[in-house]
């Protein structure tokens, strides 16, 4: 059986890294790749298999930060680990051209913000960024709420509704499930790369999360 650092080709799931962009080429934030064989399997971005959580995108990164929203993650497909373009950043891991890369669909790495829950009047939340994130998840007090949809108002605090996207609840309801029960499930996700953002991690697919946890509604 190969193993997974033998691998010459991924699909990966990253977010920008602001801190590395030279002209038209950067670094992303490796979050998650899939299983190079098992279909829709999702994997942490273990040090086993990228040392350093990078990929460097050799060309093609401006257009990608037209493309995709600054703080979404987003899928690049076909990365290489070998024959290395010339120029290469030799610090990641990996690399792929910008062309490879497209964005995921927003039941997909929802992201688990640590922070107070909405009010139960108008259900809004105040003084809390999520960083341009349509859908989360809430961590408070070592439970996680959620899925929640959310929208800018004009004072720019934020009204959270529910969402039925990728699952089948009753309206107005919400999960509720202990934090540590949900980091043990292969539905969530925490990025070997560091994002910049107050993130706990991400659920890898609502649809998914429903499936371990259709009985506990809030």
């Amino acid at each position: 059986m190969i193993a997974l650092s033998e691998y010459t080709s991924y699909d990966i799931v990253a977010m920008f890294n602001d801190d590395h962009v030279d002209g038209d080429s950067g670094i992303v934030n490796i979050i998650s790749f899939y299983h190079p064989i098992i279909p829709a399997s999702i994997l942490p971005a273990r040090p086993k298999v990228f040392k350093n959580g990078k990929c460097w995108i050799s060309s093609g990164y401006q257009e990608l930060l037209r493309r995709i929203p600054k703080n979404s993650p987003f899928i690049v497909n076909n990365v290489q680990r070998n024959h290395r373009p010339a120029g290469a950043e030799l610090r990641c891991d990996v690399w792929a051209d910008g062309s490879a890369a497209e964005i995921t669909g927003a039941s997909v790495f929802v992201p688990i913000f640590s922070c107070g829950l909405p009010s139960l009047d108008y259900g809004v939340l105040k003084n809390v960024d999520v960083f341009g994130f349509t859908t989360i998840m809430i961590l408070n007090k070592g439970v996680i709420y959620g899925p929640f949809n959310i929208t800018v108002l004009e004072d720019q605090s934020l009204q959270v509704s529910t969402t039925l996207q990728g699952i089948k609840s009753p309206l107005d309801y919400v999960m509720k499930v202990g934090f540590r029960k949900v980091k043990k499930t292969d539905v969530f996700i925490e990025p070997m790369a560091k994002n910049g953002l107050p993130i706990e991690g991400f659920i890898t697919s609502i649809s998914d999360f429903k499936r371990y946890y259709y009985v506990s509604w809030a």
